[in-house]
């Protein structure tokens, strides 16, 4: 009797950890998008000294570096694309742009399914939420 239940709460263990692993791999996609289009400049770790190097790095942080008397920006990713997206203050600025710009449209997406959600209460009779007039 207490091995099936065992056996159901470990499969739910496990799927809850792959759809968390998605959800972590999709945002990282969505981040590498952003910095791309924000003009990072994306640097692959194509030898085995680049990728030690970038598994030292704080994974999936934008880091602000300096160099030269200019600050540049750098993002590791060392697991998926196993690179090193590095930017300016110009394409860091666009980033952040971006990354506002869709933080808005997430908001007014959750608003507006929200708002169809709601219960239309005394609008919704014999006729639907619109009555006899649409």
């Amino acid at each position: 009797m207490l091995r099936p239940i065992l056996q159901s709460v470990a499969v739910l263990a496990l799927v809850s950890a792959l759809g968390c692993a998605a959800a972590q791999q999709r945002s990282t996609l969505d981040t590498e998008r952003n910095l791309a289009a924000a003009g990072f400049e994306m640097r692959l770790a194509d030898s085995s000294a680049k990728l030690t190097q970038l598994q030292t790095l704080p994974q999936h942080e934008i880091l602000p570096r300096t160099s030269n008397g200019q600050t540049y920006f750098m993002w590791a990713d060392a697991t998926d694309c196993k690179c090193l997206y590095v930017g300016n203050q110009s394409a860091y600025q666009e980033y952040a742009k971006l990354t506002q710009q869709e933080e808005v449209a997430q908001e007014r997406m959750e608003a507006a399914e929200a708002w169809d959600d709601a219960s239309w209460g005394p609008w919704v009779g014999a006729w639907g939420a619109w009555g006899p007039y649409w």
